[in-house]
């Protein structure tokens, strides 16, 4: 019979950021690398080949070690709150935000204008967020 506490390979489920993922170094690093240095990165996949572990319990840690405020971001569809407001929503849950420039139209604003008319700040100081779109179907 298998011990399924002590055994280091979850199946379907996911690793999370504070569990070690086996056998997957090369991968993790190639695309911490394109994730830090690159201005975007997409990974995409079949269904089940350890994506979102190799992001959560592989680039995420590295990420912090190099200075960067991971966001996570998994949009509800079926939330009645618009797309932007998620998002500022979780970006404003790690970061103190500081607006830059006034907004022409707040009310239809898009992600483009929310991220570049404001400045991000983290223990008063501005820091970098690597903004994660995570099942983005």
């Amino acid at each position: 019979m298998i011990d399924i506490h002590n055994n280091p390979w979850l199946g379907l489920e996911s690793y999370q950021e504070n569990q070690i993922i086996y056998g997957r170094n090369e991968e993790i690093s190639d695309l911490a690398q394109r994730a830090l240095n690159d201005v975007d990165t997409v990974l995409y996949g079949k269904s089940g080949i350890g994506k979102t572990s190799i992001i959560n319990a592989g680039v995420l840690p590295i990420a912090r070690q190099n200075g960067y405020i991971p966001v996570v971001i998994r949009l509800d569809h079926a939330n009645s709150k618009k797309y932007i407001g998620q998002i500022r929503t979780l970006i404003e849950g790690v970061a103190q935000v500081k607006e830059k420039v006034k907004a022409k139209d707040p009310t239809n604003e898009l992600l483009w204008e929310y991220l570049h008319r404001y400045e991000f700040l983290c223990n008063g100081e501005r820091c970098k967020l690597l903004i994660i779109f995570a099942q983005f179907e």
